[in-house]
């Protein structure tokens, strides 16, 4: 697009002091255009898109121009076109019968001279040579213009115009002379093909017996022999000379692949010994690749969010066993066996497994404590799922994962809640158990007393102590009723303490708690679309069983409820009616008393409680009585919040300091 437009010098410019340009009008606005039609330019050619004088790998079409002087107006797309209409050439009027005559005698012209063509070479097909000039004779005549001159061949065919001119003439010919020369024309073709039929037959079969030579002395094998054969069906119409060539050049290409394929099969055979050869010579240059760390850290983080797990500080030992029994397809097959490489290996498990566990525990501490994080059960356990769980939660997550973490997240509230706990960011968190490792290869430089000095114990050690002295008190089957009875006061605590379950998330927990005396609902438990029908709530109530004098419980500053809950009118009497049935005890990992288990089957009912029925959290089938954190008992003692506080001090103290 050209704009060509007026302007005048007006002055000095009052900003700067430069002269001052004025625009008086617009002449003229035209588009000129490249004569692309004349000129043969290319239209399929592309050009590479730049961004930020940056070239990009993206093209767009353009127009590749080999004339840069043909230039014209596009009188069409013209602005102001009034100044140069002087310049424009009217296009010629066409006549249109004389173009269409023009053309469609173009076209039998081409016709008959292919036609011609091809009847000329399929008559001199096996021909002799040409008749010589006639002769020239004394007076100017020649032989041919004789009577007894002969007749002309059928190879010799006379101009266009010529058979035009014959045509004319007053000779006719008789129907006899038409007749010897179509039997003379067709016996012409028949010798003609039979000479081309025979001509192909011996070039093939010269053509396959080059082909057998060439295969013989450049060692092909029977598959590249059939396509050299292919070719030559294929180059027909070629001449020999020209096939002999080309199957000699495809023969040698076939000889060099062999060639290629027989090195590379003697490398694939010397590649062990070789790899073998470069393990002896840099064994002290041993070291895990990152695919193999990737697979430590995968599986590391794995077995630790195991729903079964009871001991955390041994994690290192499994996953070397269970590393060595998938050996081949983790590709650690080269490690076993070699016992410098295994200790290698052992200690980047141990690292593996120290971070796996500073991650879960500072995710678990997280989820209760952080504001930006803090969440439900439910939501936390998909959390750690997405961290830890090799493939990430999934669709159906099992509830015992849930039950594993609500241990975990009591656990921690407890143990970074009391007095003179760590911090929960310090890594020295998770020190290593080395009681069945060996010693380092270096010896320490500074020597340590021989007096040994207690260690403190981290938090990993103490969650493996809390394990075994649960295990001790309810028993190792975690199906039991004593089991059943614990998860549910520990799920009732999570509810209180950091919000209601949905069940939306992930499978809900197999659980429906109703108390038909009771504050707390499955409303305080579910939110509102996980409610259960009346028709749900009696079937999944089991029958009057033993109860309990109603017992107190801690004030509620001792326990963060969640906003999530809202006060209902008997909020004020929630620790006197909530578990009436349950005496309230803090959650001790410490053994109970042996005598608690006999004083379960010594209870009678209540008369007031006659009627009343409760379902058990988290198995609707439980009918024992449990206090409030799945210790079973009979005991009706009143216990004040400041003594309960205490004694959970006391306890965390006691696993921290062991004595």
């Amino acid at each position: 697009m050209l704009l060509v437009e007026d302007y005048r010098v007006a002055g000095i410019a009052p900003v700067y002091g430069l002269p001052a340009i004025q625009k008086q009008s617009l002449v003229l606005v035209h588009n000129p255009k490249h004569n692309c039609a004349a000129n043969h330019c290319d239209l399929s050619a592309t050009e590479v898109i730049r961004e930020e004088r940056q070239m990009t790998d993206r093209t767009r079409r353009a127009v590749k121009h080999f004339s840069p002087h043909d230039i014209m107006l596009n009188t069409a797309q013209m602005r102001d076109a009034l100044h140069v209409q002087h310049f424009r050439i009217p296009p010629q009027r066409l006549d249109r019968a004389k173009a269409i005559l023009e053309g469609a005698t173009r076209e039998t012209n081409q016709q008959k001279a292919k036609e011609q063509l091809i009847s000329g070479s399929s008559q001199n097909t096996g021909r002799g040579p040409a008749a010589p000039p006639p002769t020239i004779l004394a007076d100017g005549s020649s032989l041919s213009d004789s009577n007894w001159a002969p007749r002309p061949s059928l190879s010799q065919h006379t101009p266009s115009s010529q058979a035009s001119s014959a045509r004319s003439s007053t000779h006719s010919l008789t129907l006899e002379s038409l007749q010897n020369h179509g039997e003379s024309r067709a016996q012409d073709a028949n010798n003609s093909n039979n000479c081309a039929t025979a001509e192909l037959a011996r070039k093939k079969k010269a053509l396959k017996s080059w082909c057998d030579r060439l295969a013989n002395t450049l060692s092909l094998k029977a598959p590249q022999l059939a396509d050299l054969y292919g070719m030559i069906d294929l180059g027909r119409d070629f001449p020999e000379a020209d096939m002999r060539l080309r199957i000699y050049a495809q023969a040698s290409t076939l000889q060099v692949l062999n060639a290629v394929e027989g090195q590379t099969v003697q490398y694939l055979a010397f590649k062990e010994t070789l790899d073998e050869v470069k393990e002896v010579i840099g064994a002290g240059k041993f070291a895990i690749t990152r695919a193999q760390m990737e697979n430590l850290t995968v599986y590391a983080k794995d077995l630790l969010f195991d729903p079964s797990r009871t001991k955390y500080m041994v994690v290192h030992h499994e996953l070397i066993d269970f590393l060595e029994a998938n050996a081949q397809r983790l590709g650690f097959d080269k490690i076993f066996g070699n016992p410098a490489k295994e200790r290698i290996l052992l200690k980047a498990c141990r690292d593996k497994c120290s971070n796996a566990r500073n991650q879960m525990r500072k995710w678990a501490y997280r989820t209760i404590k952080d504001p930006k994080i803090k969440c439900n059960l439910e939501k936390a356990t998909l959390l750690l799922a997405e961290k830890l769980k090799r493939g990430g939660p999934g669709t159906s997550l099992h509830y015992s994962h849930q039950l594993h973490l609500a241990i975990l997240r009591s656990f921690a509230w407890d143990y970074y809640e009391a007095p003179g706990a760590p911090s929960p960011d310090l890594d020295t968190e998770d020190d290593e158990d080395d009681e069945d490792d060996e010693d380092p290869v270096e010896s320490p430089d500074v020597s340590f007393p021989s007096r040994k000095r207690k260690k403190k114990l981290h938090f990993w050690k103490a969650y493996d102590k809390h394990w075994q002295d649960l295990i001790k008190t309810n028993g190792e089957d975690l199906l039991s009723v004593v089991w059943q009875q614990y998860y549910n006061s520990l799920i009732q605590r999570d509810v209180r303490q950091w919000g209601r379950l949905t069940g939306r998330l992930m499978p809900a927990l197999p659980v429906m708690y109703t108390s038909t005396d009771s504050a707390i609902t499955a409303s305080s438990i579910f939110s509102e679309e996980q409610r259960p029908s009346s028709s749900q709530e009696s079937t999944l109530q089991p029958s009057p069983q033993t109860m309990s004098p109603s017992q107190s419980w801690p004030n509620t500053s001792d326990y963060a409820f969640s906003p999530m809950m809202n006060p209902t009118p008997s909020h004020q009497n929630l620790h006197s009616s909530i578990f009436s049935e349950y005496p309230s005890t803090i959650p001790s990992p410490l053994p109970q008393p042996s005598h608690t288990a006999q004083t379960r089957t010594s209870e009678t009912p209540h008369p007031s409680h006659h009627h009343s029925q409760h379902a058990s959290y988290l198995f609707p089938h439980t009918s024992s009585n449990v206090n409030g954190w799945g210790s079973v008992t009979g005991s009706t003692s009143n216990i004040s919040s400041s003594r309960i506080s205490s004694g959970a001090s006391n306890r965390m103290s006691a696993l921290m300091n062991p004595a």
